[in-house]
């Protein structure tokens, strides 16, 4: 299956890409904009995305530990679809 296939037969995924275009986002905050989906499959739809090379996650060596999404140049392309 293609990327753009999967991003898009997939609502929460699309949704997140959605969310990115505005620029980074930390986990908390697409927790609170995705309220209709556990923190467990967010981060499983987070960490399939990263695999696929639409989103990219920086993880900050901070107390507290602060991790921001944002979209790779291939999520900044899906966007066109």
């Amino acid at each position: 299956m293609d990327i753009f296939t999967d991003i898009f037969n997939d609502k929460h995924k699309m949704y997140i890409v959605w969310n990115l275009q505005e620029g980074p986002k930390r986990f908390k905050d697409l927790v609170i904009d995705m309220s209709n989906i556990t923190q467990k499959t967010l981060s499983s739809k987070l960490k399939d995305l990263e695999r696929r090379h639409i989103i990219h996650r920086e993880a900050f060596a901070e107390i507290p530990p602060r991790v921001e999404y944002t979209l790779t140049p291939m999520g900044e392309n899906s966007r066109q679809f």
